[in-house]
């Protein structure tokens, strides 16, 4: 009962059909490609304040609509069709922090969020109220519920369990044509398009042997289907986007980078604040 009730709380809504993005038209490759943003973490700080949410809410705004214009890009018509994004949590209970015996606590929520682009401030609406919906549905909970119930459950009612939270795409299809781009896109192989994973780090500037870090970018493990990932961060006042590419599915992860500052721009324009410019780096 309680596994049902976890594979309940992760599965795609029927009424949201998850799109297949272009890098997530094949298994990835060995090579990766590294572009990142650095912007002040006032500036996203503001925003929030102006717009409403969290700061994550305000992130996810950002790299969702960058994606959705990236897949407009390509010459998808995605309309009525949405991203399932990974999002791994904190689940660690107050009072739990350092206590190096429990372990890793973390978990995950999957917002679905449109694969078409619209105006950013109407997207930032929609992303505060999924990800505040899946908050109170408590599906971080439930998916930890869900691993850990893994080890005692039999291997069918885990497979039951499995493509039930991945959504009715898992397993129709084994394999997608890695180079071609059809005109229409296939169902998605896995069960969600990309992850977006956040990592706080300390405000202060930190130093080793004598030498000031001056940048902390991180990057994202992709494998399978998933040929696109990003990694937010801050250091010493600043918020990095970090976004990884497989270069085979996304040749052009400058290009993303390049969405990502303009959703930006529009939005500190749509929220009457100051733009502070970024620092661009593509690797």
């Amino acid at each position: 009962f309680q596994l049902g009730r976890a594979a309940a709380a992760t599965a795609n809504s029927p009424d949201r059909p998850v799109v297949t993005a272009p890098w997530n038209l094949g298994p990835v490759s060995r090579r990766r490609t590294l572009a990142w943003r650095r912007y002040p973490f006032a500036l996203i700080r503001a925003l929030r304040t102006e717009l409403g949410g969290t700061v994550n809410d305000v992130v996810l705004t950002i790299i969702s609509e960058a994606a959705a214009r990236y897949i407009r890009g390509q010459g998808y018509d995605t309309s009525g069709r949405y991203v399932r994004i990974m999002c791994p949590v904190n689940i660690r209970k107050e009072g739990e922090a350092g206590a190096r015996a429990l372990g890793n606590q973390v978990s995950g929520m999957f917002p679905v969020l449109p694969s078409w682009p619209m105006p950013v401030v109407e997207r930032h609406e929609f992303v505060k109220t999924e990800m505040a919906t899946r908050k109170a549905a408590g599906e971080a909970q439930a998916i930890q519920m869900l691993m850990e119930e893994s080890s005692s459950a039999p291997p069918s009612a885990m497979a039951v369990a499995l493509l039930q939270g991945m959504g009715p795409d898992l397993g129709r299809d084994s394999f997608v044509p890695p180079v071609t781009r059809p005109p229409q896109l296939p169902p998605l192989a896995g069960g969600f398009n990309f992850t977006v994973s956040n990592l706080p780090g300390v405000q202060v500037a930190q130093y080793m042997a004598g030498h000031r870090l001056l940048d902390s970018v991180g990057t994202i493990m992709l494998g399978g289907t998933l040929g696109f990932g990003a990694v937010v961060s801050t250091y010493n006042q600043n918020l990095y986007i970090s976004l990884t590419g497989e270069p085979r599915l996304l040749p052009d992860i400058d290009a993303m980078a390049v969405l990502v500052d303009t959703v930006l721009q529009e939005m500190t324009e749509a929220a009457h604040v100051a733009r502070v410019p970024a620092t661009a780096t593509v690797t």
